[in-house]
């Protein structure tokens, strides 16, 4: 959902140690102008190992050895880590992917104010266990018409090593697709997060912009601190989404698609700030041109609140937001 252009540069090495694993290293770059020079504004550079067994078990493992450097609006980190993860296919549509991470985050820029664990150029560790639970029953995963999506995701930070956190992260989202009219799709999409213990900015949950809610700016739906206009992120997301995609009459050109959508939800604080009155709203319409690796999409959308910040936006995506 951040600007300007990104571009990932990847080498892979089969039959490692004439076996049956690999070794894959990916650099990510993205870049942003700023005073009429392109600077680079986000990177991540990842070393990993695949092999099909764990401890002579037949499922599927990775190791990973990354470094990144990423920019959002209220923040800047820098990182590194190493983990482990495996994934258990139980069924063409069934996965149980599980991981142990540990990773040393320093936060290198921070625009709203200091609190808890956010503290400037002092970096603290995380040592993070994840289960992730998938259920794929779309048809196709980049232009779903038909079918469902559950994805589940718990991840506990764990106090091991010495400037640990701790910390409980729960994330769902159910997506469901049905066939309208000629080659189009009615889709309906549920995301729901809650988080306990100490949430680094890098941990809360944030929504905003052309991929969640597209009635707001990127990352600026719910707690906005106002003295550094900036968002703040929360320990509870609650999103619907509502989309109907049908072909296009006036402009006959293939793959081309008008779509009309709802989008509820917003991003709260902490658990005793979840209030359903306090949900925001927008309606919009856009453009959806379909692509092998999913639609590039033009959206019109306007916020219903009549304090919001912006009433009326143009938001431009890649990918599906529902």
């Amino acid at each position: 959902e951040r600007r300007g252009p990104r571009g990932t540069l990847e080498f892979q090495e089969k039959n490692l140690f004439q076996s049956t694993s690999s070794v894959a290293a990916t650099l990510q770059l993205g870049v942003n102008t700023r005073d009429r020079r392109l600077v680079v504004n986000d990177r991540r550079g990842i070393l990993t190992v695949d092999t099909p067994l764990f401890f002579d078990q037949k499922i599927t493992s990775s190791f990973q050895l990354w470094e990144e450097d990423e920019s959002y609006p209220s923040y800047r980190f820098k990182r590194w880590g190493l983990g482990a993860s495996f994934v258990k296919k139980f069924s063409d549509n069934l996965f149980l992917l599980g991981s142990a991470k540990w990773y040393r985050t320093s936060l290198t820029r921070l625009e709203i104010p200091v609190f808890g664990v956010d503290q400037l150029d002092k970096p603290f560790n995380t040592t993070a266990l994840s289960l992730s639970f998938v259920n794929e029953g779309r048809n196709d995963p980049f232009n779903p018409r038909n079918g469902y999506f559950l994805t589940a995701d718990l991840k506990l930070g764990l106090p091991v090593f010495e400037k640990d956190y701790t910390f409980l992260k729960f994330f769902w989202n159910y997506q469901r697709h049905y066939p309208l009219l000629r080659d189009g799709a009615f889709s309906i999409s549920i995301k729901n997060g809650i988080g306990f213990g100490d949430m680094s900015i890098t941990e809360r949950f944030f929504a905003g912009g052309s991929h969640s809610f597209r009635g707001t700016r990127n990352d600026r739906l719910g707690p906005i601190n106002l003295d550094w206009d900036n968002p703040e992120g929360g320990n509870i997301l609650l999103l619907l989404n509502l989309e109907a995609t049908v072909p296009s009459l006036l402009l006959p050109v293939e793959n081309l698609y008008y779509t009309f959508f709802a989008d509820v939800g917003n991003v709260f604080g902490k658990s005793s700030d979840l209030n359903l009155k306090k949900m925001e709203r927008a309606l919009g319409f856009g453009l959806k041109y379909r692509t092998p690796l999913g639609p590039i999409r033009l959206d019109f959308a306007f916020n219903l609140r009549r304090a919001a910040e912006q009433n009326f936006l143009i938001q431009i995506g890649i990918g599906n937001a529902v």
